[in-house]
């Protein structure tokens, strides 16, 4: 046989699909034979897993530690923590979640343990926990996460706008349903990554965007009010209100400020901590739940120098003195400079209702513990103290953050610029120019009825 270019060509060609063939009925063996031992490692595993573990795995929460299946080609399996786990249910991470039919529930549980404890403040975590626990998991947490659609989303939003707060039953604010939207939407973005689920189906919701809140801030008159009530009678809870009155400090960074962060000799005040009433056990017995938490500055810029004024430093002279008088003993470093009767920590909480009482008794209108700050930053501007520096002393990293929740226009301000707005010609009595002021013709004279009539008798004329 002569071997043409032509039978070179054709017999190229077969061996060339012999071999794709081949590598193909290799490839898929493989995958067959992967298939097999997944299927029988995770059939040993479950035969490993006896009774008692099985009823401890269903009290406890999950734990996040996930148990290998035997090899690199058997994903990483979970337990659930439900009763599917008493009947030996498992689910693939990067299989998705319709697999096994994983909850809602069930798949937070472990992204609260796993992906926001670990690295979240304790105010976030308890952020995402109410979110979860009191508004969304009742409604949504027994549906398995393939049947959590867009619309599901949608109407579940839609029906806690309406008839969303737990102790009215009637409607909740923009802001929560925001917040709310904002937690299952993080949630679902995780099991997206994760393989859970498909796609996010809260990415495609609408929602009523909230107006921004206007922060009240105390008047002149209040506030002279106040300042009169609390220098007749500087207890332990006023001296709180007045340090944050003349610093600008958060509530927690007033509480949690100590005499080793103080300079007498400078009058410096270093601003270091904060401390808040957070949840410890949110399962625990009432009275349990909470306790005091101390953490850093708020952020990077919040930890700061504040050059107290005069007043201040007065204060704090008078706080030390009181100190040693009452407790027998030098205030150390790690006391606090506002103090509770027994020379512990001043509790927020507690500072923050006082504050209320004492509105209510002067008869002044309500504003939170926080506008204080907002007052004393609206202060600071209407001296004329520039806004970057204001900016230093509350602790903001960006300008425009002091600008737009901080710095607000009051009505005296306001009508005072407005009472300078004038012509610009030198006219002394604009509207006496005016057509409405100027003297009238002869013709404007005649009552309206006879101009009726003579117009009448002139069209007839013409007519003719």
């Amino acid at each position: 046989m002569i071997l043409t270019p032509c039978r070179l060509y054709i017999a190229c060609t077969v061996l060339f699909s012999l071999k794709i063939t081949y590598r193909k009925r290799r490839n898929y063996d493989e995958e067959v034979f992967l298939r097999r031992y997944a299927n029988v490692a995770l059939e040993r595993l479950r035969v490993r897993v006896s009774a008692a573990d099985l009823s401890e795995r269903q009290t406890n929460p999950f734990d996040g530690q996930p148990e290998q299946a035997g090899t690199d080609a058997v994903h990483t399996v979970y337990r659930s923590t439900s009763s599917r786990t008493a009947h030996g249910r498992f689910y693939f991470p990067e299989q998705g979640g319709e697999v096994m039919g994983i909850t809602l529930r069930e798949w937070s549980q472990q992204w609260l343990e796993v992906y926001v404890k670990p690295v979240a403040k304790p105010s976030g975590y308890e952020h995402y926990y109410d979110n979860l626990h009191k508004h969304i998991l009742p409604k949504l947490g027994d549906m398995p996460l393939k049947s959590l659609t867009t619309a599901v989303v949608q109407h579940f939003l839609n029906e806690e706008s309406l008839h969303g707060n737990l102790r009215t039953g009637g409607a909740l604010s923009a802001k929560s349903i925001k917040n709310m939207r904002v937690v299952l939407d993080v949630c679902c973005k995780r099991a997206v990554a994760d393989g859970m689920m498909p796609a996010n189906p809260v990415a495609a919701t609408v929602y009523t965007h909230c107006r921004s809140k206007k922060h009240n801030i105390m008047s002149d008159s209040d506030q002279k009010v106040l300042e009169k009530w609390l220098f007749s009678d500087l207890s332990l809870n006023n001296a709180g209100i007045i340090l944050a009155l003349y610093s600008g400090m958060r509530l927690g960074e007033v509480c949690a400020a100590r005499w080793g962060n103080y300079d007498a000799m400078s009058g410096t005040l270093h601003i270091t901590q904060t401390v808040r009433r957070g949840m410890v056990d949110p399962e625990a017995e009432y009275g349990k739940r909470t306790k005091l938490i101390f953490s850093s500055a708020k952020s990077d810029a919040s930890e700061r120098d504040l050059y107290l004024p005069e007043v201040l430093q007065g204060l704090l002279t008078v706080q030390y003195q009181r100190f040693e008088s009452l407790f027998k003993r030098m205030p150390n470093a790690d006391d606090f400079i506002i103090y509770n009767t027994v020379g512990g920590v001043m509790d927020p909480d507690h500072l923050s209702s006082y504050w209320g009482d004492v509105l209510d008794g002067l008869g002044l209108p309500h504003v939170r513990f926080h506008d204080i700050r907002h007052t004393f930053a609206t202060r600071a501007i209407e001296q004329g103290i520039d806004v970057a520096t204001v900016a230093g002393l509350l602790g903001h990293a960006d300008v425009t953050t002091t600008t737009h929740y901080y710095v607000h226009p009051r009505d005296a301000s306001m009508r005072k610029a407005m009472a300078a707005v004038a012509p610009v010609g030198a006219v002394t009595h604009a509207w006496q120019n005016t057509r409405l002021f100027a003297p009238k013709s002869a013709e404007e004279k005649v009552p309206e009825a006879a101009r009726r009539v003579h117009r009448r008798r002139k069209h007839i004329a013409e007519c003719g």
